[in-house]
């Protein structure tokens, strides 16, 4: 009987076992295993996309690198009077293929090679504006050719060229198959001008290893792990560098552009950047990061195979099978222990009193059945709760303020590790010394390696600043002065912590030194982002054109790069109102309209002409935004420039007459319609003038064209002397022929500086023999000026009409003369 009863209770012990031990652990290794799976595609995906900016940025600064390098090399005179040569020369003959056109100068041919050479160039090219190549330094088969119509006019190089010339700016190629070099090539290429000219094209063309190298580095990609640069080519997704499992990828496609499922490569080509767990171009599931890379139009892809970033995670689960299957043992053998400890109470009964008899007052013996050893047990507890009464209520106060003083103990460690700030105390006569946890994880010791000493902590501090430290602990017991001061710790791992001491010293009645408490704060990231800051602030100084001023426009700060732009320096500039390098030329509304813009609290933008110290000019592109204070109130200003000088001389170039020095018809047609418009706008007299000279073919005739150059040159330096107001406009219409825009209150002041003109050059004396109204020559006016009634009908062609019917008139009545255009 007493067996049957014995497995029935090891039945249900065994059954409750089971589900009380195994439950909760299927359950905590399920959780586990989820949350370190989706830790660890966290973190790959993370370090794959630090892969992925790290290898964009190399990308483009390498192209960046490259343009600069180019635009420097187009500069370099030798290089600019090869090009002028050759641009003469395959102007002035025609030209057969691989002619000694091609052949340069030593200076530039050493020049050439020696760049070549020293940037692992594959060639450099000279191309004429019409797109003959002129000069290759390894003189392939593509030299001679024309990349407009010739045989390579679908490659890279062809492209580059035509968007440089077109666009007059660097330009850069993917990489792709290139028969004269045969094997893949990318291309740079920026215009080369001379005197205001295009004079033609330098292009580069690169080695595929001086960036492919880049995608050879697969650190931190396991096995399986890829870098893939992509382009799109027609309706494909092309391989636009090589792959780790396809050497032979250049140029091969990966994917089609418009599959469906889009994949990581189709989204990195159209622009767009993410990363996570998805399929690869094989159809393979991977984890990886994307993104786009602008300068080469490439999409970029950084990945590993899914099965290899889990394979961690599959041996987290053999290890915890294991496991399992030791547990299940052990909890087997519990419960055979237990079934057979039920069956033997007295036994219970005995050590239960062994425990009492050795202090713990708590021990307890189960009741059992009810018999003798049940009321033994019975009796056995009511002595034990009767002792255990006397006890209680001091183990109670006991327990409480245990409990108190832990948990007092638990937030202030939390608060040190929270605030990296730890507490010590030094007991100086004993020379012991005591820290907090968080002053061992600063120091990064554990307890047992420290031997809690004044000379051990020394030994902690970075060589160069134990006298420091020492200086200060020994300034403070000798004075009394708080110990304060701040050094470097060597870890034991090498690395180093930068922290802040305070403290306190105390003294005993004889005056003694023999306590000291204080702190020890980790600084170490706050050093580090002030120094990251400072050295943001140090490039943005240095690159970029920034200034500030108060609310009255005296400036307060200039960077760098605006000294160098301007050609003061800091000094000059500071507490100087802002008009020091305002430009005569600027119209005083542009000022007026931006004054009134920032002071109501908005961002100006535009484009300022200023004055540099020495005299000289440069074009700025400038974002103006107000400051305030705590209140809100508008304190000062702060203004981005940037610089575009070149482009500004480009567009110079494009609307000067090239003789004179006027504005050409170009810009006369432009403009002409835009400030009639604003002078009715404003309601202001608008007059135009136009200028003949008097006879002029006959002057050529008689003195030759090159004196005919002259005098048009005289009479253009005449119209600008006197033009010089905001508003006045001076043209070369052609040949003889100029006009002008001027802009008067009265009708009577236009005719005054037209014939102040006409006097000028007269009065220049430049003798003409053949010039009926003088000998010497001289110029017919013809002036008409438009009512400020913004209504009336006069449109741009009427107004020119009847200033040429003016000039005529002048002619007809003589010449060296000036007439009006009279209504009626």
């Amino acid at each position: 009987m007493m067996n049957i009863f014995r497995r029935k209770i090891g039945v249900k012990v065994g059954a409750w076992f089971l589900l009380v031990a195994l439950l909760p652990l299927a359950t905590l290794t399920i959780i586990i295993l989820n949350n370190t799976r989706k830790a660890l595609i966290v973190e790959i995906t993370a370090h794959l996309n630090d892969l992925l900016h790290e290898k964009t940025e190399r990308i483009e600064l390498y192209v960046d690198e490259q343009r600069r390098g180019l635009f420097a090399l187009a500069s370099v005179p030798s290089v600019t009077r090869a090009a002028e040569q050759l641009y003469c020369g395959q102007r002035n003959q025609e030209l057969p293929e691989h002619s000694s056109v091609s052949t340069i100068d030593a200076e530039a041919e050493v020049y050439l090679r020696k760049t070549m050479q020293q940037a692992g160039y594959h060639d450099i090219f000279l191309i004429a504006p019409d797109g003959d190549i002129v000069y290759s330094v390894t003189k392939e088969d593509d030299l001679g050719t024309n990349l407009y119509h010739g045989p390579y006019r679908d490659s890279g190089l062809a492209h580059v060229f035509d968007k440089a010339a077109s666009l007059l700016d660097s330009q850069i190629s993917s990489f792709s198959f290139y028969p004269p070099s045969k094997k893949p090539a990318a291309f740079i290429a920026t215009p080369i001008f001379g005197d205001n000219k295009l004079l033609g094209v330098i292009a580069v063309q690169l080695n595929e290893e001086q960036l492919f190298y880049i995608f050879a580095d697969y650190l931190g990609l396991g096995e399986s792990g890829e870098l893939v640069a992509s382009r799109v080519s027609g309706d494909n997704i092309v391989a636009a560098a090589p792959l780790r499992h396809r050497p032979d990828a250049l140029g091969r496609k990966l994917l089609q552009k418009t599959a469906a499922n889009s994949r990581p490569i189709q989204l990195a080509v159209s622009g767009q950047q993410g990363a996570g767990v998805t399929l690869d171009y094989r159809g393979v599931p991977i984890i990886g990061a994307w993104g786009y890379v602008p300068s080469m139009d490439w999409g970029l892809v950084v990945k590993i195979d899914k099965d290899e970033a889990l394979a961690p995670i599959h041996r987290q689960m053999v290890l915890l099978a294991v496991i399992a299957a030791v547990i299940m043992v052990l909890v087997v053998g519990g419960i055979f222990l237990a079934a057979g400890s039920i069956t033997r109470p007295i036994k219970q009964l005995v050590a239960v009193m062994q425990h009492f008899a050795n202090g713990d007052f708590r021990a307890r013996a189960p009741v059992g059945a009810d018999d003798e050893v049940g009321s033994l047990v019975a009796h056995f507890n009511d002595m034990a709760d009767t002792i255990e009464q006397y006890t209680f209520t001091m183990e109670q106060e006991v327990a409480q303020r245990t409990q108190e003083l832990q948990q007092a103990k638990s937030f202030l460690d939390k608060a040190q590790s929270i605030a990296h700030l730890g507490s010590w105390q030094w007991d100086i006569v004993y020379n012991k010394l005591s820290w907090s946890d968080e002053i061992y994880r600063i120091f990064g010791l554990q307890p047992q390696q420290f031997a809690a000493t004044y000379e051990a902590f020394l030994d902690a501090i970075h060589p160069d600043d134990r006298v420091l430290v020492t200086e200060a602990v020994n300034k403070s017991l000798e004075t009394d002065i708080p110990y304060l001061v701040s050094h470097r710790v060597v870890r034991p791992d090498g690395s180093i912590r930068v922290v802040e001491e305070r403290g306190d010293l105390q003294r005993d009645a004889a005056g003694q030194p023999v306590f000291m408490l204080g702190t020890v704060l980790d600084v170490t990231e706050i050093r580090n982002v002030q120094r990251r800051l400072n050295e943001y602030v140090d490039i943005i100084d240095e690159n970029v054109l920034t200034s500030a001023t108060d609310i009255e426009g005296n400036i307060t700060y200039v960077s760098d790069a605006f000294c160098r732009a301007s050609g003061y320096n800091r000094d000059e500039l500071l507490g100087r109102n802002h008009r020091i390098i305002r430009h005569p030329e600027m119209p005083k509304e542009l000022y007026e309209r931006l004054w009134k813009t920032i002071l109501g609290g908005a961002i100006w933008k535009g484009v300022f002409k200023n004055t540099t110290k020495d005299g000289g000019s440069y074009w700025v592109e400038s974002t103006i935004s107000p400051t305030y204070d705590a209140s809100g109130n508008i304190t000062g200003f702060t203004a981005i420039h940037n610089d575009i000088t070149d482009k500004k001389r480009i567009e110079e170039i494009s609307i000067t007459d090239e003789l004179t020095g006027l504005f050409n018809r170009r810009h006369f047609n432009e403009i002409f319609p835009e400030e009639l418009q604003r002078a009715r706008r404003d309601e202001k007299k608008f007059a135009f003038l136009m200028i003949d000279v008097d006879n002029f073919k006959k002057y050529n005739d008689t003195y030759g064209h090159q004196m005919g150059d002259h005098v048009l040159r005289q009479v253009g330096s005449t119209l600008k002397q006197a033009l010089m107001r905001s508003g006045d406009f001076a043209f070369r219409l052609g040949g003889e022929e100029f006009g002008a825009i001027i802009i008067v209150k009265r009708e009577e002041d236009a005719v005054l500086v037209a014939d102040r003109i006409r006097a000028t050059i007269e009065a220049l004396r430049i003798p003409h023999e053949k010039n009926s109204p003088s000998q010497y020559v001289t110029i017919s006016c013809g002036l008409k000026c438009v009512a400020t009634d913004r209504h009336r009908g006069d449109d741009v062609e009427a107004v020119y009409r009847m200033a040429d019917t003016a000039l005529y008139q002048a002619k007809a009545d003589g010449r060296n003369r000036v007439a009006v255009y009279l209504e009626g």
